[in-house]
């Protein structure tokens, strides 16, 4: 009953295909372009590469940014 938070790796990227084992691909290859879905809480944050929202969090954050500078 307890609530998620975890991330689903894409393990068909070419990261993965060192002859090591999947741990030490998964620890010394693969890098967050392996990185399909983000689940927090229970619910997706980022789902096939698509975090909902992305472009209006950009358009504040460079927003900020500009008067910050």
């Amino acid at each position: 009953g307890a609530l998620a938070d975890l991330i689903i790796v894409d393990t068909g990227s070419y990261h993965f295909m060192s002859p090591g084992t999947f741990e030490a691909n998964l620890i010394y290859s693969a890098h967050s372009d392996c990185v399909d879905s983000v689940i927090c809480k229970g619910r997706f944050i980022m789902k096939n590469r698509e975090v909902p929202g992305e472009k209006e969090i950009l358009d504040e954050a460079r927003k900020v940014l500009h008067k910050i500078i």
